[in-house]
């Protein structure tokens, strides 16, 4: 794949209606934080499933998936010109997402200088 940023952004109408099709799941209720921890398995699968298909054809192999909630990012791509990292962040229905970035003092050694694209 030539540009694994730019197939991936031009995929994102298509990403939005497969995880929305995912989250329309009812009697869910409760505080962001408590739904988030519900749907965390099902958005990785979402993404894989996503990137492993058309038009992007990752092989699995490529896709490594934290092994704990604090790890960053949630999903890391390897490419032969790099690695991507994708980090899901959930917020509310009408609002933007906020971010936590906790460490902004390195920010651009643990993130600018490690991956091509975030």
């Amino acid at each position: 794949m030539a540009d694994f940023a730019n197939t991936f952004e031009a995929a994102i109408p298509s990403l939005r209606k497969k995880m929305m099709t995912c989250f329309a799941v009812d009697g869910v209720s409760g505080g962001f934080r408590s739904v988030w921890e519900s749907f965390k398995d099902v958005v990785n699968a979402v993404l894989i499933d996503f990137m492993t298909e058309p038009p992007l054809e990752l092989a699995g192999e490529r896709i490594k998936i934290a092994k704990s909630k604090s790890v960053y990012p949630d999903l890391e791509i390897t490419m032969p010109d790099g690695l991507y990292a994708i980090d899901v962040k959930s917020g509310e229905e009408g609002r933007d997402p906020w971010y936590d970035i906790g460490r902004l003092d390195t920010y651009e050694t643990k993130h600018f200088a490690k991956y091509k694209g975030e």
